[in-house]
């Protein structure tokens, strides 16, 4: 039996989102840290982490320095992508720059390898394991994406889906399986983040190529203790009693079914704000919140 380990979206920062009341940094830190010892308890001999691991393109010291102490301690190599928070337009121009580079050389090829910015395949015991960093969903939303019975693997048998914080768990289409644990951070006030408990997969290979999916949950503290509950009640009132705002995504969805073209969930919010007095801050939760009222429309 061959053991992979595989987290994404840590988003690693000293810069705390606004509607986090914790010390977030330490949080995140905490989670890895105690799925790098869960890890090397049970056996794992490689990991794989989907991007995202630090939240912004420019990374201080004591991020980095968190980091390392972290991924030094796993007794097994780190391959990586980059995903589209730790580096800012061209990954090759970053790439003298950005934290998870300067991470690559402290740690070493031996512990940590990136593999490419966004898109990977990896070979282990029989199977081409795809991480891919993008929207990729297992069901119909009215942002761009790719839904899981639509991708194209390339030859992979696993995809590890990354990107889209919300854990839609584990699916077999046509012949792949399409493995989705979520964020290991909690950052926004998305609805998600106040249900989700973050985890991370274990992922057994057998000698026959068979297939085994163990979702870990890491330890955490409750939503009620780490969000600002005035924050959130605040956003959900402005997007839950907008009868105005969920007919405009019920005919967003019958344009959908119809094959016609659709406004990006971006654009409808900016429509949303127009009959808001909103703060920027205000304006980003509520694009998160508004992702949750759409996929009720599914």
């Amino acid at each position: 039996m061959y053991r992979i380990a595989h987290v994404t979206d840590a988003h690693v920062s000293t810069v705390a989102p606004s509607s986090r009341k914790d010390d977030y940094f330490r949080a995140v830190i905490s989670k890895l840290d105690w799925a790098s010892t869960y890890g090397n308890a049970t056996g794992v001999k490689l990991w794989l982490d989907s991007g995202d691991l630090f939240d912004r393109a420019v990374q201080t010291m004591e991020e980095l320095n968190a980091l390392y102490e972290v991924l030094v301690k796993r007794e097994a190599k780190t391959l990586a992508i980059v995903g589209n928070h730790p580096i800012k337009g061209n990954a090759e121009l970053w790439r003298p720059h950005s934290g998870i580079y300067i991470l690559e050389k402290m740690l070493g090829p031996d512990r940590f390898e990136i593999l490419d910015p966004f898109k990977a395949t990896v070979e282990v015991g029989g199977h081409k394991i795809r991480l891919h960093h993008i929207d990729l969903l297992r069901r119909p939303a009215i942002w761009k994406h790719v839904l899981w019975k639509d991708y194209d693997p390339e030859g992979a048998t696993i995809v590890l889906c990354s990107h889209f914080h919300p854990r839609q768990g584990i699916a077999r289409c046509r012949g792949v399986y399409f493995a989705s644990s979520g964020a290991l951070s909690r950052g926004t006030l998305a609805e998600d983040n106040l249900r989700r408990k973050p985890s991370f997969f274990l992922i057994d290979i057998g000698k026959g190529g068979d297939v085994d999916f163990k979702r870990v949950v890491v330890p955490h503290r409750p939503a009620s203790e780490v969000f600002n509950e005035k924050a959130i009640l605040t956003i959900q009132d402005v997007i839950r009693d907008d009868d105005a705002l969920r007919e405009c995504v019920h005919t967003l969805r019958e344009m959908e079914r119809a094959g016609e073209a659709t406004v990006s969930i971006y654009d409808l919010l900016k429509i949303v704000r127009g009959g808001y007095q909103v703060s920027d801050q205000a304006f980003e939760l509520a694009m998160e919140r508004l992702k949750v009222v759409a996929e009720r429309h599914v």
